[in-house]
């Protein structure tokens, strides 16, 4: 009987407390209103060339150092393989085995500046795209993408 009354209670209070802001909305006044100065934050539109062309210029730049990047790869491959022909040909063990260890080397640090080098040039490509994009107005993300998308370039 007391939950009845204390849970009915309650309704109408939420009740009378929900209604209140719709009846104070609902009431007119005649009076002339005073004018109050109104701020407004004026957008400036997105310049879409200018953003068109910084995409050009990013992913032109991406484009470059993938290039870059698989001729890099290419000529270590080309070069391990000169090295490893080459010391096969030794004639002593103890020579063979420093040829082949120093080709390995030298292929695994020309690998690693090429990803350097890839990584510097990602990372230099995005940050004049997000530099250009300012200047374009264009603050915003673009949806489903952005420079993580690239990270594994």
């Amino acid at each position: 009987m007391i939950k009845k009354f204390i849970t009915a209670s309650l309704l109408a209070a939420f009740l009378f407390v929900g209604a209140l802001p719709l009846a104070m909305a609902q009431t007119t006044t005649s009076s002339t209103p005073t004018s109050t100065p109104v701020k407004t934050h004026l957008v400036k539109p997105i310049d879409v060339a200018c953003i068109q062309k910084a995409i050009d210029t990013r992913d032109s730049a991406l484009s470059a150092a993938i290039d870059a990047y698989a001729t890099a790869v290419k000529n270590a491959l080309s070069t391990r393989q000169s090295a490893l022909k080459s010391a096969w040909a030794l004639t002593t063990k103890k020579d063979r085995q420093k040829a082949f260890r120093t080709a390995w080397l030298d292929y695994r640090q020309a690998l690693r500046t090429a990803r350097k080098d890839l990584q510097k040039a990602r990372q230099s490509a995005w940050k004049d795209f997000y530099s250009s994009k300012k200047s374009c107005n264009a603050m915003e993300g673009e949806p489903y993408g952005g420079q993580g998308a690239d990270a594994n370039l």
